[in-house]
């Protein structure tokens, strides 16, 4: 599964109201809501967030690197951009421990 399928998957879950953005309030709610728990019931979801959870005081950070026109809402290729930022910095880590 590549990054940009993972991205498409957490996107989904995180847009509730599916009108093609994620906004703020529901990275919140969606990341509030996904509990270690939650996810290990879906397995196939873990691996893809337990890396790309955020925390509340996360969330404006997050909007601010990524909302590139700064609507308040992140398009579905803003948020692969962000998955694929993420995946990069986290691959990158790992090298460096090696």
């Amino acid at each position: 599964m590549t990054v940009d399928d993972k991205a498409d998957i957490a996107f989904n879950v995180y847009d509730k109201n599916h009108d093609g953005y994620v906004t703020k309030n529901e990275m919140l709610k969606g990341s509030k809501h996904l509990t270690k728990q939650q996810v290990t019931q879906r397995q196939c979801l873990w691996n893809i967030w337990r890396h790309f959870c955020v925390v509340p005081f996360q969330v404006d950070a997050v909007f601010e690197r990524n909302d590139s026109d700064h609507d308040g809402k992140l398009t579905r290729e803003e948020f692969q951009g962000f998955m694929r930022r993420n995946s990069k910095d986290l691959s990158d880590r790992r090298d460096s421990k090696k």
